[in-house]
């Protein structure tokens, strides 16, 4: 360290000029602050290959020339803190460097003014993890400007830029660099927070926003699962407005468990407005639910709307569960009004068939060539004796009554069927009421998550005709189908 010395220009460490040889090779740290050094001549430093950490806080630097890190090999660390309000400029390439991991850079001046390229300053640090600046005004940089100056530092793990005039939402900056675990930007004038502001910033752990224009911080900016997950959080000293709108941060606030995550908290955690509540503590501030959540009108009408929408609701649940039963007493109904009589020796069909769309291979391969082509039988089956536009559940009342008697395949998939279920009941409304004779061919054993309260009816009060695999047994099932369907 050769602090305080009165320097005015960075002394050379090589030995007569040669970069190859150095006063102190093995130099690791080196100081020079508070001199009075106005030049950096970047051969100076050339022989100083395991140099570590360079400072040149408190002069009165200039300049800093293009690639005065470059040589520095190993360099890690560097601080240039600059007093007062002295002219610097700062060459395009100037920290060029591929090993700097660590920049601090003071200087109380516009940035338009002390870098001469925005889009060069920090383009070539490949290994930078934390820069840190201070008093450097960016009041006056376009988003273009931003981007151009920011953008290469997408590696960046820690960003501090303290006083730096920020008045806008720092997620031009923070977009850019979605590795960050600690920003600071503390002592600007950021007034406004958005939910894109730290959206792609999933590693954040330490935020500290102290000293800006907050008032209002949307729920959307700070997630509660951001917050959750930070160990240390400095928003003290902002204007807050205590209003509803910063309920659900002042709630947060008063509820967290993390004793050490919230800095200088309760005591810098000033209300700012509305007048009756100026200068109180957030940890002392309440809301009534009512106060923040009026109920307006339409609230008042889902209240008593709702009833309403819960009657509808059961009656068209209700309805839609006996949809078939109310299908079926329509029918009832219709037929003691004479609805479509048809006399009864005026049959069209020997038989109407029911069954399920699933089993039509079945009626058309098996069942219509034995009991049409065979005997002569003209049978009614939906999927081609059906007319075309008119009701299914008018077709199949239609149907019947032309029918001299009713022949039903079930099967676990009729039983499933809302419109076999439909059709089973007018089976055995005929059944009852004009004596039509129905016949029953269980072509499958019915599971018992099937077997409903019609099915088990069918099969208390009706002989059934089993269909088998076994070629013995099919020739005893057709005689037993052909003896009921033609007496």
């Amino acid at each position: 360290m050769i602090g305080r010395n009165n320097l005015r220009a960075l002394p050379d460490f090589r030995i007569n000029g040669n970069a190859s040889n150095c006063f102190f090779p093995q130099l690791e740290l080196l100081s020079v602050k508070d001199n009075d050094i106005q030049e950096i001549k970047s051969e100076y430093l050339k022989c100083l290959i395991s140099l570590r950490l360079l400072t040149l806080n408190g002069n009165i630097i200039t300049l800093l020339p293009n690639n005065f890190l470059s040589a520095l090999l190993n360099i890690n660390t560097v601080q240039i803190i600059i007093p007062g309000t002295r002219s610097l400029k700062v060459e395009p390439f100037a920290f060029n460097s591929s090993s700097l991991v660590s920049l601090s850079l003071q200087y109380r001046y516009s940035a338009l003014t002390i870098f001469q390229s925005l889009n060069n300053t920090f383009k070539f640090l490949p290994k930078l993890r934390k820069l840190i600046i201070e008093d450097i005004s960016m009041l006056r940089l376009t988003n273009q400007d931003i981007i151009g100056l920011f953008s290469p530092l997408h590696n960046l793990r820690e960003l501090r830029c303290f006083s730096c005039k920020i008045s806008w939402d720092p997620k031009i900056i923070l977009n850019l660099m979605k590795h960050l675990d600690t920003v600071n930007f503390q002592s600007n004038l950021i007034s406004k927070l958005s939910s894109e502001t730290f959206k792609d910033n999933k590693n954040l752990r330490k935020l500290d926003l102290r000293y800006n224009q907050l008032g209002h911080i949307d729920s959307t900016a700070l997630p509660i699962s951001l917050l959750n997950k930070l160990r240390h959080l400095d928003i003290s000293k902002n204007p807050f407005v205590c209003d509803c709108n910063l309920e659900w941060f002042i709630a947060w606030l008063q509820s967290t468990h993390k004793p050490g995550t919230i800095a200088r908290y309760p005591k810098e955690y000033i209300c700012h407005l509305p007048n009756e509540k100026s200068r109180r503590r957030l940890s002392g501030v309440s809301f009534t639910y009512r106060e923040c959540h009026p109920w307006n009108t339409w609230i008042w009408v889902a209240i008593i709307a709702s009833p309403c929408v819960i009657v509808i609701c059961i009656i068209i649940i209700v309805v839609y569960r006996n949809r078939w039963n109310i299908k079926h007493y329509i029918y009832l109904m219709r037929k003691r009004r004479n609805y479509q009589v048809i006399d009864g020796n005026d049959f069209v069909y020997d038989a109407f068939v029911g069954y399920e769309s699933e089993d039509s291979a079945w009626v058309r391969r098996r069942l219509l060539p034995v009991l049409e082509e065979e005997i002569g039988l003209k049978l009614c089956i939906h999927e081609r004796d059906f007319q075309p536009g008119v009701f299914i559940n008018d077709n199949i009342v239609t149907n019947m009554d032309k029918s001299r008697k009713v022949l039903l395949v079930l099967t676990n998939a009729f039983a499933r069927s809302g419109w076999c279920m439909f059709e089973l009941k007018i089976a055995h409304s005929k059944l009852i009421e004009d004596e039509t004779e129905l016949v029953v061919i269980l072509l499958e054993k019915i599971d018992g998550r099937n077997m409903n309260h019609s099915l088990k009816c069918l099969f208390d009060t009706t002989t059934y005709i089993e269909w088998t695999e076994d070629l013995v047994g099919q020739e005893l099932f057709w005689e037993q189908l052909k003896t009921v369907l033609v007496k």
